[in-house]
């Protein structure tokens, strides 16, 4: 999610979701057999997910272990770790680069989120003002390029499955760091310098998914979440990942999962957008055996406006709704979780994304927190 760059990630423009896709979802959902679901056994483990606006705190990773929430998506902001220009020659191919990262920030709430069983899904994301004015926007030259991938090595090298950090902890290996995301929404033009473009995208990703997996080979990297929106410059989700294909047709081979954003207006348009979804992977060659992971899906509560706001009580019942859809299908779907945004909603919010959370600002919970509970098991 994006409007303007916040500690974690927020909607272009305010329009994250299916607008003018939605109508054309819309006729193809009345012809499928998704009625919908109910409630029925519990969440598979690490299917269900949350993130919230900024990092979160032992009190709400706590809250989140009681109702058996056991993945949290994150935002590991390479501004916050390099903060300085590295010194040194730091073109491609140099052995002189020197770089001074400080993992202070995410340490504890890595350890925190792992004493209470919730395993940690990193964005890496947020360009340093060194390597591109705006955070939003990946670094375009080399020794920005490079630097990049040399803090997704290092990044994964620290926190991933065999990751230094973990050394004498006695954290169960399950519970680390095993997915990694590259970047967000890579198809909207705010996180894509202005004008999206899948070859650029899918030369990024190769070269982060080599570097992630130089640190630990063991982690496992997901596409940059791709949303559905009517927003000028959007590329469609589909038409992304074939264009991704089209440049370089040995991609599959960098990543295991497809991140997908499939914002709309009902739990059933939701369905439909990630099956469209799965219907273009499966056409494309090598991808029918990718996961597809929803990294971020939601509602906002406030006054209805036909589009991603919606009463409470609505709120909490979609939620239920969209996940009993989706634990229904993750077989022939192959989904490997869905993530919801946000935990906790942004005091005096003025748009509707900031509302999104099953907390409100205050801390009280929505009747959608129940729902949340009924949905893990919790």
């Amino acid at each position: 999610m994006t409007r303007s760059f916040f500690p974690l990630l927020r909607p272009v423009n305010g329009l994250p979701g299916l607008a003018a896709a939605a109508a054309l979802l819309a006729v193809a959902a009345l012809a499928l057999a998704l009625a919908p679901a109910t409630a029925s056994a519990a969440a598979p483990p690490y299917f269900v997910g949350l993130q919230d606006w900024g990092t979160p705190d032992a009190t709400r990773l706590l809250k989140l272990n009681r109702a058996r929430v056991q993945t949290y998506r994150i935002q590991l902001n390479w501004a916050n770790v390099e903060k300085q220009k590295p010194s040194g020659n730091c073109n491609p191919g140099s052995t002189t680069c020197r770089r001074q990262y400080d993992w202070s920030r995410y340490d504890e709430v890595f350890a925190q989120a792992a004493k209470r069983n919730i395993r940690m899904l990193p964005v890496l994301l947020g360009s340093p003002a060194w390597a591109y004015a705006k955070q939003t926007t990946p670094p375009l030259g080399p020794v920005g390029r490079r630097s990049y991938y040399d803090f997704a090595a290092a990044a994964a090298k620290r926190y991933g499955p065999n990751g230094t950090f973990w050394s004498g902890r006695g954290v169960p290996k399950e519970t680390r760091a095993y997915y990694w995301q590259v970047w967000n929404e890579p198809n909207l033009r705010s996180y894509w310098k202005e004008r999206p473009n899948p070859r650029e995208y899918a030369s990024f990703l190769s070269g982060a998914s080599d570097a992630a997996n130089r640190g630990d080979s063991e982690v496992r990297i997901v596409v940059g979440g791709l949303p559905y929106s009517s927003n000028r410059g959007t590329i469609d989700p589909r038409e992304f990942l074939r264009g991704m294909f089209r440049a370089d047709p040995g991609i599959y081979k960098k990543f295991t999962a497809v991140g997908l954003h499939p914002y709309a207006r009902t739990p059933s348009l939701v369905a439909e957008a990630t099956r469209a979804m799965r219907i273009t992977m499966n056409d494309i060659g090598r991808m029918g055996g990718k996961y597809l992971y929803l990294t971020e899906l939601g509602w906002a509560t406030g006054s209805p406006d036909g589009r991603f706001q919606v009463r409470d009580s609505t709120q909490a019942s979609y939620l239920r709704d969209v996940y009993s859809r989706l634990i229904a299908k993750r077989s022939v779907w192959n989904i490997k979780g869905a993530i919801w945004f946000s935990l906790m909603d942004v005091p005096n919010a003025d748009w509707w994304a900031e509302r999104t959370g099953l907390l409100r600002s205050s801390g009280s919970e929505k009747p959608s927190w129940s729902s949340l509970k009924s949905v893990t098991g919790g």
